[in-house]
Order: structure tokens, then C-alpha cells, then sequence
């Protein structure tokens, strides 16, 4: 019945997600925008309405949190299956992609409100749902800051009651309404300093985790400064003060995640830093961009945070990481997957990340910044990169003491394969629609480049060999039959193949021949090929 369940919101968030991105497309195409009042009451001449806001921003970012919640939903159904509450879980993660949804097409305080406030109740409720110590001095952390954060929006309320309109698209917002928003915005993307509150959330669920740190809960505090900025332009201090947090926060998140040996907690601290950058892209008055990164980070977060929650189901619940050397070796999908979430984090070319990223890098030179934020900035950056590279190299070479396989179900498969695919054809296609190229750096005949760049790639796997490693030897050639394969009795049984990666304790039909070839000049031995027929099959659709 659980499974039942969890399977017909699956399936809900699918049909919603395809729904709201056909309607997307018009107003996107057209740029319009549509308000929607539903008049409360009257009290003393001020006109009380609930309102929502439907353009491509709303409609796009609605969008791509159902397609999140549709693969956390999905990945929740593998993590938590023997939660006896996880009927409970379930409906309790659906409220939270509800308040979310209602804060994304919130246009006035009212309906801001139900959304900023369900944000926070039902995020409490998660973090605290395994019911231990730790559980809840994370959970009423949690809730201390946001509180917290709720007065500046209890505050503005005020402000708005005498202006007698609720209104939050105003096109001019006084000086003090707008900095109250956005202090309440800085508590909700933690930034400094109100970054406590994002490590310690690492207690609740990874299901969780994967929703709060990719598109609900630090982003709602983003989202709100996106709106504010696109609507009523930050002024010089507003911008300055947003410019040294989000920069101060960048680093510091690098920094911390540089000695940290959680798995969830340098993620977590991962996410810190791309929200410095989101925020500093904001005080230079590129709200789009911070928008585009937006969404980018919010696939890519996603995809890694399911990814650590099978390195969690594969270590039985251990998340430190001097634990499970080489865990990554025992499942090379697994190991590609998390790979690819990892270089997306770090702008690797060309996925989703480069896109939009090395876009807020380089324009931050021709923006008016003084040299400190910028320093902070960069430098945080190139923590990115320093700590992914010691997390990637803990969960690939030391070699463990017990080794145990985990065989991956197709539904285990399935979210990491759809967000997978987004990290990778996500920011071109992006960047097309929404007009950010208008800043761009890169070169125009960027498919050649990218074609090059896959070729190489390939070459160096097809020339790497190791005596220690052979990962990148195996890691793409053999694709599996099962004996129930109708093309099967025309094919040569194997029960394994030295080099590859297939699950054991199942007998495959290989038709190992079409996939290996005698190369002479690559020293006599048999050198699997099999990635070269993908590397003409991928450069086809690249052109």
C-alpha cells in the first residue's frame, strides 16, 4: 500500500510537471504575464485579496520542482521502504512541495505568506523526523532562524497595511519595505550570518535533503531577491551589503567543507557556497543569471544528494567519509553518475553549471566590485573544486576491508538517469531561451568545441591503463542481455567478463565479439571499442 501510494504521487508530479511546461511555452515565447485576485474582505478601505502570478518564471520554476520532487519522490520510495512511518514521510514531503509551489506564484503578502510559513513548519516537522537528540537541536535551529526571518516579513506586512495595497509587484517599493524583504530572504538562503541552520538540516532524511538544498527551501530565499531585484532595482547599499554576504558566504561554505568529513554535510556546505554566488550574481544586477544558475543548481543538487543516498544505502547508514574508501569501485554506474553531479558542481565543460557559473565569474570583472568580494569570491570557488576532488577520491581509491555489492534496480536508476541527462543538455538549451548569451564569453561554434572536447575524452580512456585501476577501461563497452532476451540464442553465453561491470550472481548473453577488437598498435591485447560506437552515436546528435 505505501509503495502504492508513493507510486500515484510519482505519477501525480509527472502529468503536473509536463502540464505546467506546455504552459510555460507561451509565456515564455510571448513574455507576458497574468495576475490572478481572489478578494477576502474589506476592512477600512484596505482592499484584502489573495493573488497569484502566472509568467515564465513562476511557470518555469513550478516546473522544475515537480520534476525534482518527481525523482526524490521516486528515489524516497528505494531510501525509505522500511520506515514504518512512511505514509507519514510521504504526505508530510507532499505538503512541502505544496508550500513551495504557493510561495512560487505568490504576487501578494498573503499569499507570500502561506508559502514562507509552510516552508518552515513542514521543514521542522521533516528534520525531526527521526525523533533523536540531535534531530531536534537541528530542528529548532532550523526554526529559530526562519522565525526569525519572519518578523522582517511580519514587519513589511505593517509597512504594506499603511501603503493600503499587498501588492509585492510594485514598481517602486519603498527604501525600508524592500530591505526588510530582503533581510527576510537572507535568513532563508542562509546566508551569513545565517548559515547555522543549513549544516545542521543534514539530520533529516536524504529524500529530504535532495528537496531542501536543490529547489524548495534555500531557494525560496533566492527566488524572493530574483523577484525584488527584477521588479524594484536594488540601490547602491542594498547591493553592496548583498555583494560582501554572498561572497563572504561562498568562501566560507568552501572553507568548511574543505575539513569536513560528512558526505551530506559537504554537500550541504557545497550548497552554501553556490548560494553565495547566486546572491552576488543578484548585487551586480543580473538577476536572470542568478535566476539561470537557479535552476542549473537545482538539477544538478539533486541528482548528487541521491546519488550519496545510495553510497548510504550501500555503507549501511555511514556517512564519514575516511569510512568508505573505494565504495564508488563496487557500482561503476553508480561512480559515473556521481561523477558527472560532481564535475556539473564544479562548471566542468560543458555541462549544466558552465553555462551559467563562468557567466557570473566573468562578468564580475566588468561589474564595479572592489577587490575583496571579488578575491572571496574566486577563491571560493576554487575551494569547489579542491574539496570535490578529495570526496571523489575517498569514494574511489582506498581500497575497503569488506567489499559488498549492491545491485540497482531499474526504479533505482530511473531519477538518477533523468536528472543525469538534465545536467547534461539542460544549460545549452536553457541559455537559448532565456537570453543570458547577451553576457557570454564563450566562442559561437561551441558544438564543434564540445564535440572535440567528448573526442579527447574518449581517446585519453582508450589510452589510459593501469595496473592499479581499470574503471576507465571497462567503464562503457558492455551492455547486458538477460537470458530472457528474445535475441539471446543467437548470442555467445558468458557468465562474466574479467574487466566489466556486471552485476553478479546473473547470467548474461554477450555478443562479446562486436565489442572488442585485436589492436596491434595499442601493444597486442584485446581493447574494448565499445565507446567508440557511443562517441559516433553522441557527436550525431551533437550536429
Amino acid at each position: 500500500m505505501m509503495i502504492k501510494n508513493s507510486s500515484n504521487n510519482v505519477s501525480v508530479l509527472c502529468v503536473l510537471s509536463f502540464v505546467i511546461m506546455l504552459i510555460t511555452m507561451p509565456f515564455l515565447f510571448w513574455q507576458t504575464s497574468m495576475i490572478v485576485s481572489f478578494p477576502l474582505f474589506i476592512n477600512s478601505s484596505i482592499f484584502f485579496s489573495y493573488s497569484l502570478c502566472f509568467d515564465w518564471i513562476s511557470l518555469s520554476f513550478s516546473s522544475l520542482v515537480l520534476v525534482i520532487s518527481m525523482c526524490v519522490f521516486s528515489f524516497g520510495c528505494i531510501y525509505m521502504k522500511n520506515d514504518p512511518h512512511y505514509w507519514r514521510f510521504t504526505n508530510i514531503l507532499s505538503l512541502f512541495v505544496l508550500s513551495m509551489n504557493f510561495l512560487i506564484y505568490s504576487a501578494s503578502l498573503f499569499a507570500l505568506l502561506i508559502g514562507w510559513d509552510g516552508l518552515g513548519i513542514v521543514s521542522f516537522l521533516l528534520i525531526i523526523y527521526y525523533s533523536s537528540t540531535e534531530s531536534f537541536k537541528s530542528g529548532f535551529l532550523t526554526l529559530l532562524i526562519n522565525r526569525f526571518g519572519d518578523l522582517f516579513i511580519v514587519a513589511g506586512a505593517v509597512m504594506l497595511i499603511q501603503l493600503g495595497n499587498f501588492n509585492l509587484f510594485v514598481e517602486k517599493a519603498s527604501w525600508t519595505l524592500l530591505c526588510l524583504l530582503v533581510l527576510a530572504s537572507l535568513t532563508k538562503s542562509a546566508q551569513y550570518p545565517f548559515s547555522a541552520w543549513l549544516p545542521a538540516a543534514m539530520a533529516a532524511p536524504t529524500p529530504v535533503s535532495a528537496l531542501v538544498h536543490s529547489s524548495t527551501l534555500v531557494t525560496a530565499g533566492i527566488y524572493l531577491l530574483i523577484r525584488l531585484s527584477i521588479n524594484s532595482p536594488l540601490n547602491t547599499q542594498m547591493a553592496s551589503m548583498l555583494c560582501f554576504l554572498g561572497s563572504l558566504t561562498c568562501l566560507l561554505g568552501g572553507y568548511a567543507a574543505m575539513y569536513e568529513n560528512d558526505l551530506k554535510k559537504i554537500i550541504a556546505l557545497s550548497t552554501l557556497s553556490q548560494l553565495g554566488l547566486m546572491t552576488f550574481s543578484l548585487s551586480i544586477h543580473l538577476p536572470y543569471l542568478a535566476l539561470f544558475h537557479l535552476y542549473m543548481h537545482a538539477i544538478f543538487k539533486a541528482l548528487l544528494f541521491i546519488c550519496a543516498g545510495h553510497v548510504l544505502i550501500l555503507t549501511y547508514g555511514i556517512q564519514d567519509l575516511r569510512l568508505m574508501g573505494g565504495i564508488l569501485l563496487q557500482n561503476p554506474f553508480l561512480s559515473l553518475i556521481f561523477s558527472v553531479s560532481a564535475l556539473a558542481l564544479v562548471a566542468f565543460p560543458f555541462l549544466n553549471s558552465y553555462y551559467s557559473k563562468h557567466l557570473i565569474l566573468d562578468m564580475v570583472f566588468s561589474s564595479q566590485v572592489s577587490f575583496l568580494p571579488i578575491f572571496m569570491l574566486y577563491l571560493g570557488s576554487l575551494l569547489t573544486g579542491s574539496y570535490l576532488i578529495r570526496m571523489l577520491f575517498s569514494l574511489h581509491y582506498p581500497s575497503l576491508l569488506e567489499k559488498n555489492h549492491m545491485f540497482l534496480s531499474w526504479k533505482s536508476m530511473m531519477p538518477m538517469l533523468i536528472l543525469s541527462f538534465l545536467s547534461v543538455v539542460s544549460g545549452y538549451y536553457c541559455s537559448l531561451y532565456l537570453n543570458v548569451f547577451t553576457y557570454s564569453f564563450l566562442p559561437k561554434p561551441i558544438l564543434f568545441i564540445n564535440s572535440c572536447l567528448v573526442f579527447f575524452s574518449f581517446l585519453f580512456f582508450l589510452f589510459f591503463k593501469s595496473s592499479k585501476s581499470t574503471i576507465f577501461d571497462t567503464l562503457l563497452y558492455s551492455k547486458p542481455l538477460y537470458l530472457q532476451n528474445n535475441l539471446t540464442g543467437f548470442l555467445m553465453p558468458m557468465l562474466h567478463l574479467e574487466k566489466s561491470w556486471f552485476e553478479p550472481n546473473l547470467k548474461f548473453m554477450v555478443y562479446y565479439m562486436s565489442f572488442t577488437k585485436p589492436l596491434a598498435w595499442f601493444g597486442g591485447k584485446e581493447r574494448t571499442v565499445g565507446f567508440i560506437f557511443l562517441f559516433i552515436f553522441i557527436s550525431l546528435n551533437l550536429w
